[in-house]
């Protein structure tokens, strides 16, 4: 009984393997798609432009700041008060930093995850169009050969649609 399943499983893998190894695989560099792609580089500004609203709210509540420690260490108000104020307003300070870095994340995961479901809609096409069995995103390392690279196509069909924000 093993021997017969063994020779199954033999058989299975002598039949598999060679489809495997003849299947067509291409491969896209998905950093250059980003940066090269309309749809990437409108990202990339949406998340700077958030960036900077984020960083502009920020140092507002800076200068506040400043402008209560300067009133700390004037005679004119009482300092008890302004003290108060002061830790109160750092500490939304804190909040403020925190919430905004997390905001920013968040926001950046909703874009990419956005551009990865368009990224991959149009894998399909270019799959069928380049007769590949499978297309895969390049690695740091290794070996990729130059005729299978279909990054360049890759942006041209994106760049072909139009996306909402």
């Amino acid at each position: 009984m093993k021997k017969m399943l063994l020779a199954l499983c033999v058989i299975h893998v002598l039949v598999l393997i060679p489809n495997y190894v003849s299947a067509k695989i291409g491969w896209v560099d998905v950093s250059v798609v980003l940066k090269e792609s309309k749809i990437g580089k409108v990202t990339f500004n949406d998340i700077a432009r958030l960036q900077k609203v984020k960083e502009i709210n920020i140092s507002q509540k800076k200068d506040e700041l400043s402008k209560i420690k300067k009133m700390i260490s004037s005679k004119l108000y009482d300092k008890d008060t302004i003290k108060t104020t002061f830790y109160k307003k750092i500490e939304e300070y804190k909040l403020l930093v925190e919430s905004s870095e997390k905001d920013l994340e968040v926001e950046k995961r909703l874009m990419f995850k956005k551009i990865i479901e368009i990224i991959n809609k149009k894998l399909v096409i270019l799959a069928q169009e380049a007769n590949v069995d499978a297309i895969i995103f390049k690695p740091e390392n290794g070996y990729f050969s130059a005729e299978l690279d279909l990054t360049d196509r890759l942006i041209e069909l994106l760049d072909e649609g139009s996306y909402e924000k």
